[in-house]
C-alpha cells in the first residue's frame, strides 16, 4: 500500500467518525429549549402556586395514598388560575404516567400549568 492510498484510508476513517458523531450529537443528545425567564407576575404566581401545592400535600398527605402520585387538585381545592399540584416521584415511575393520576384540568386543557411535587411534599418541576 503505497503513501498516497493510506493518506486516503485516513481520511475516509476521520470522516467517518466525525459523521458518527455529528449523528449522536444531532439525534441522541437531548435538545432542550431555551429558558424562558419568567415575569414578575408570572413569578410571583408560580411561587403561590408552589407555596399552595406543598402546603396542600402536607395538610392531606395522610388522608390520600399520595404514593400513587394523585393529582392533588383533582381532589382538594387548588385556587390558583392556570395551575394544577400533582404528586410524581423523582425519578418518575410507572404510576407516575398512568391516566387516573394525572390532573384532569391539565389533561382537558383548562390549565396549562402545573407544579410537581414528591409524595414527602418537596418540590420536583413545574412548566
Amino acid at each position: 500500500m503505497n503513501e498516497l492510498q493510506k493518506q486516503v484510508l485516513v481520511t475516509i476513517g476521520v470522516a467517518v467518525v466525525m459523521i458518527i458523531l455529528l449523528f449522536f450529537v444531532v439525534q441522541v443528545l437531548p435538545m432542550k429549549e431555551p429558558v424562558k425567564q419568567m415575569t414578575k407576575d408570572e413569578l410571583k404566581v408560580f411561587e403561590t402556586a408552589k407555596e399552595k401545592c406543598i402546603a396542600l400535600c402536607t395538610l392531606y398527605k395522610d388522608d390520600v395514598n399520595i404514593n400513587k402520585g394523585p393529582c392533588l387538585s383533582d381532589l382538594y381545592s387548588f385556587k390558583v388560575d392556570n395551575w394544577v399540584c400533582d404528586v410524581a416521584h423523582k425519578p418518575r415511575t410507572n404510576v407516575d404516567d398512568k391516566n387516573e393520576n394525572q390532573c384532569k384540568a391539565f389533561m382537558d386543557g383548562d390549565a396549562n400549568k402545573f407544579i410537581e411535587i414528591t409524595p414527602d411534599c418537596k418540590f420536583i418541576r413545574n412548566n
